[in-house]
């Protein structure tokens, strides 16, 4: 209803890639980044999530650089995007960093918790996370 309320274009832009809309997704939060430019670090997380999604890594990387607070996943969906681009000890670096922060993490709780409507989008995600290291 309002599609300059910056917040709320992020959070549209947070669910498109649980509905196989990923490239939408990204798009819809960097418009939301540009309408709020001293965005929270919530945008940055949802762009990574788009981004790894639609399988560009090196951006998520680059996103990542620019967040000031990590919570558990903007860890997993760094480690994903390292160990999908082959950069395995970064990746387990990255998964170090997500075990720290919930010590009891399992991708078969984790599987549970995402709410990916495309399978072959949830297996993608897994596939990197188990890359990483991250206990099954």
């Amino acid at each position: 209803m309002n599609p300059n309320n910056a917040d709320l274009r992020a959070q549209y832009g947070w669910r498109l890639p649980y509905l196989g809309r990923a490239e939408e997704g990204v798009e819809s939060i960097k418009k939301a980044m540009r309408l709020n430019p001293v965005y929270p670090d919530w945008y940055g997380q949802g762009l990574m999530l788009a981004l790894y999604t639609a399988r560009r890594y090196p951006e998520v990387i680059a996103v990542a650089d620019t967040i000031t607070v990590r919570h558990l996943r903007t860890h997993l969906v760094l480690a994903g995007s390292y160990a999908q681009m082959g950069r395995l000890d970064d990746a387990r670096e990255s998964a170090e960093k997500a075990l720290a922060i919930d010590p009891g993490f399992s991708l078969g709780a984790w599987r549970e918790r995402q709410k990916f409507t495309r399978p072959d989008d949830l297996e993608h995600y897994l596939e990197g996370l188990r890359k990483a290291g991250l206990p099954e």
